[in-house]
């Protein structure tokens, strides 16, 4: 996993994070598998790869894990 420090100043505490999708963003693939972006629905995904949906508005921080 890659540390980003200008999105993450602080050293993380997990490297999954719970996220919720804020809008409907069809399939994306991570190293997990597919993941169906449906909006509502929550997800626990690595700290990299939900970094970019974040800063783009598709999904949104729930917790840490």
């Amino acid at each position: 996993m890659a540390l980003n420090l200008t999105q993450d100043p602080a050293p993380p505490k997990a490297p999954k994070l719970e996220v919720r999708v804020v809008r409907d963003a069809g399939t994306v693939y991570t190293r997990d598998g597919g993941v169906a972006l449906r909006a509502r629905s929550v997800h626990l995904m690595w700290r990299d790869e939900a970094q970019p949906l974040i800063a783009s508005g598709v999904l949104e921080k729930v917790s840490e894990e």
